[in-house]
């Protein structure tokens, strides 16, 4: 049995305590207070984030929304999936428009999920790449999305698949 994982420094049991008075404090002052350096305690945050959050779980997804912002001065761009029940983020690509989209296809199909509504932008790359992965779910394009804080919780209007397909509203609703 190890108590230690490989090419660190520390034991498990340093690293949980690291994280857990990571949740109250900052990286500095935890470093401080255990006398590490600030790129040890970065590190450990960075591998538990890995660890629970870089793969997050599909199968439960029922509403999602896909966008894609700038990074930087709008140089690079990255296509963001959120699940709109939870609010997480579910997927992010490098790139923008359908191609940056096509890992996030590939492990939805596998994960089984029935996602019945998607709100996007009005881009045409979008639609079709919704209409080819989705078929049946409910596109809701958004004209004008504003940007939302972190624990906005988004969620849809009761839209059924069987009624409408394409639906275009104004402004994505915040509850």
């Amino acid at each position: 049995m190890t108590f230690a994982d490989e090419k660190v420094r520390h034991t498990r049991a340093f690293e949980r305590y690291a994280w857990d008075l990571s949740q109250a404090m900052t990286i500095r002052d935890v470093a401080r207070h255990l006398g590490a350096s600030w790129d040890t305690i970065k590190d450990i945050q960075k591998r538990f984030l890995v660890k629970h959050f870089a793969r997050p779980k599909l199968k439960s997804l029922e509403q999602i929304a896909i966008d894609e912002i700038a990074i930087g001065k709008g140089h690079r761009y990255v296509t963001l999936v959120l699940d709109l029940k939870s609010g997480a983020m579910v997927f992010v690509g490098n790139g923008k428009g359908a191609n940056a989209l096509e890992p996030f296809w590939k492990r939805l199909r596998a994960s089984g999920a029935k996602v019945q509504a998607v709100a996007a932008d009005l881009s045409p790359a979008y639609a079709l790449a919704v209409r080819r992965n989705l078929p049946g779910a409910v596109l809701v394009n958004v004209r004008f999305v504003e940007p939302l804080p972190p624990t906005a919780l988004l969620r849809f209007a009761d839209v059924r698949p069987a009624t409408e397909q394409h639906l275009v509203v104004d402004q994505l609703a915040l509850w």
